[in-house]
């Protein structure tokens, strides 16, 4: 692994040091390969389930964005 893909990683986990009840999951693909993965927290912190690349994942924050993007890509094609 790279020291870049490390540090991305590394970064990625900090985010949930100071919650305990929080997990997530991080994958990041460039010219269809994965370069970085990694999974961090909990999914249920009352049973204590590590979040794993098989939790659920909510997508709704991160989904805006791209959804936005879309959008406009679609009204200047005149869609």
């Amino acid at each position: 692994m790279s020291k870049a893909v490390d540090e991305l990683l590394n970064v990625a986990a900090a985010t949930l040091r100071d919650d305990a009840e929080a997990g997530a999951a991080l994958c990041v693909m460039v010219d269809g390969r994965e370069i970085a993965a990694g999974s961090w927290g909990l999914a249920d912190a009352r049973q204590g389930t590590p979040y794993t690349d098989d939790s659920l994942q909510i997508t709704m924050s991160m989904s805006k964005g791209i959804t936005g993007t879309l959008l406009a890509m679609m009204l200047d094609r005149g869609l």
